[in-house]
């Protein structure tokens, strides 16, 4: 009966939302606009919700965010509209628990690959082998790293207070007292690889942890770089040292269209314990849904590491947006109609909290 009254209220406090907020000169209450200000970076875009006063607290309440104007004034942050909140107890009077503030978030576990870094507040693992960590200056500088690296290069991703590190979200409140929420495009957690070619030859290959993989169609390169700068040219005997596995695919989460199909898809490729765990990693056992694999960290443990196939998955236009900024359209590879019947497509949509690929 609890769980029905709490679930009405919200109802109740939602449908009041937009006209709330659309109207802010006719209420006292304050107020966040709805519509944000966007600004669109390569790995990430930046949405600043403006308010018409200084936010000073930051939470998260079931997993949405809380701006608090005062310590009985908020808003929550729910599908993509602005509930406003009063109460000494915001959570309490949505129907949850507790309320999680934003200093929780500043915990870097122990022996996390952050914890060498003396500017990291956070840590996130998002995968078994990939971690992110949110490195914050005394001037509130905030800057990402994605672990393990071939390059140690943060990405810069604003200035305030009070961040909250997400799964691929990282929340502020800006010096200006606004609201601001970075999404991080899937191709920010996308592997690295090298590019390179022999001096004696124009071939380029990729390597990936040691390993050599050619690149069949120039479509498979610029799904991974811009251009060709970053190709390293090597003598021939440093070349020869790296075994050639296998044509490289389309890097992971690249969006795809086919012809003039106004269908948009992501490209999931194929999992592999070795780019996973290392060349040298140990498969126990081959299964047709798994690999038992040795742990290379401690050979007396194993993982079990669930197969997937390479396909494509559908995604919704909100989700595209959403997911991949307001850019995502640049970001497409048009390939020819007949080679849609290459691929497998998932009769499941792409679902951006679970099938962002990591690896």
């Amino acid at each position: 009966m609890k769980k029905l009254f709490s679930m009405l209220f919200l109802m109740v406090v939602l449908i009041g939302v937009s006209s709330r907020i659309s109207r802010a000169d006719d209420s006292t209450l304050p107020t966040i606009q709805l519509t944000p200000e966007i600004s669109d970076r390569t790995s990430f875009h930046v949405s600043r919700y403006i308010s018409n006063r200084p936010l000073q607290f930051l939470g998260l309440v079931n997993g949405n965010i809380l701006a608090s104007f005062s310590g009985t004034e908020h808003a929550w942050f729910f599908k993509n509209a602005f509930a406003p909140v009063n109460g000494a107890d915001p959570a309490k009077a949505l129907g949850y628990a507790i309320m999680q503030k934003a200093d929780s978030f500043r915990v870097i576990p122990k022996k996390s690959p952050c914890e060498k870094y003396k500017d990291a507040i956070s840590a996130v693992t998002i995968s078994a082998t990939k971690t992110l960590c949110l490195s914050s200056t005394a001037g509130g500088d905030f800057s990402l790293r994605l672990l393990p690296a071939t390059k140690d290069k943060p990405i810069s991703i604003g200035f305030g207070k009070q961040p909250i590190l997400e799964k691929t979200r990282v929340s502020w409140i800006g010096y200006d007292g606004n609201l601001y929420i970075a999404y991080l495009h899937p191709r920010f957690f996308a592997d690295e690889v090298t590019a390179v070619k022999a001096k004696t030859s124009p071939t380029v290959f990729f390597i990936r942890n040691n390993q050599r993989y050619s690149v069949p169609t120039e479509e498979v390169f610029y799904t991974w770089f811009d251009s060709f700068k970053p190709v390293l040219v090597q003598d021939v005997k440093k070349f020869a040292k790296y075994p050639v596995q296998a044509k490289a695919g389309y890097r992971a989460n690249t969006l795809i269209q086919f012809g003039n199909d106004p269908e948009v898809y992501v490209y999931q490729p194929a999992n592999d314990p070795n780019l996973a765990y290392g060349k040298d990693v140990k498969i126990l056992t081959d299964k047709p849904e798994k690999w038992i694999l040795q742990d290379p960290k401690n050979k007396k443990l194993t993982i079990e590491l669930l197969k997937r196939p390479e396909l494509l998955r559908h995604i919704t236009a909100a989700d595209v947006e959403n997911t991949f900024g307001p850019s995502w359209n640049k970001q497409i590879i048009k390939l020819d109609v007949s080679l849609k019947a290459k691929y497998k497509i998932s009769d499941k949509a792409f679902v951006p909290s679970t099938d962002i690929v990591y690896e």
